[in-house]
């Protein structure tokens, strides 16, 4: 059995990036709670049209909560999910039902 010390973990970062007209946020790293991510590029940019998850760990609730703080503050209507892997693909879709508090 793995202890926690004994796992290895590589620091979050999110790279906002444009690139051919699109907003891309390529996440990368374990985002687990106490860790520090890294954010670079125009971090103000609107929601992504693309995300790139290639580099992407494990994560924890962090990771989602992260995404739907962007997500409220750029008031997207039908925000992209297209490149996030199934299992956080499933969590934001699982998120975006529950309505905004007023």
């Amino acid at each position: 059995m793995r202890s926690r010390e004994m796992e290895t973990t590589t620091p979050p970062k999110a790279v906002w990036k444009k690139e051919g007209g699109l907003t891309l946020l390529e996440l990368s790293g374990d985002w687990k709670l106490g860790s520090e991510p890294a954010f670079s590029g125009d971090i103000h940019a609107s929601w992504p049209d693309v995300f790139l998850t290639a580099g992407l760990g494990s994560f924890d609730s962090t990771l989602p909560a992260y995404l739907l703080r962007k997500l409220r503050e750029t008031e997207v209507d039908k925000p992209s999910l297209e490149g996030l892997r199934e299992d956080l693909r499933g969590l934001m879709e699982l998120a975006l039902k529950v309505p905004k508090r007023g």
